[in-house]
């Protein structure tokens, strides 16, 4: 996010979908995650943007709300990822990351939400 509030939308699509892989290391590895805050949707560079300046700017389009709905959805099941590898439910952490799962679901409102976002706010 820059200083006037503006978000580069590929880095926060990225980063989204950079957690499917960092969920299925920390799976593989049984190494501990921080599913507290994982499951908050305001730590990260996009939850920022929506609880800040994209809110300000963009909070009254009908599509902001899809993306704010669909950004809890996908923290919230992330966060569920992550207990089930904290508490070594490894292979069921595996199943809930599986294609057509919340979790992978959930991923694909976000991106598709946020693109859709783009279009809106490049006008």
């Amino acid at each position: 996010m820059d200083e006037a509030g503006a978000i580069d939308f590929d880095k926060v699509i990225a980063g989204h979908q950079q957690w499917r892989v960092t969920l299925r290391n920390a799976a593989l590895k049984n190494k501990k995650m921080d599913a507290a805050t994982l499951r908050r949707d305001d730590c990260c560079a996009l939850g920022q943007w929506i609880y800040g300046a994209g809110g300000k700017r963009w909070g009254h389009e009908q599509i902001f709300t899809h993306l704010v709905g669909h950004h809890k959805a996908f923290h919230t099941e992330a966060g569920k990822v992550a207990e089930l590898i904290n508490a070594g439910s490894l292979e069921e952490a595996e199943q809930h990351m599986g294609p057509g799962t919340a979790f992978v679901e959930a991923g694909h409102h976000v991106t598709r939400t946020i693109r859709q976002l783009r279009a809106v706010t490049a006008n």
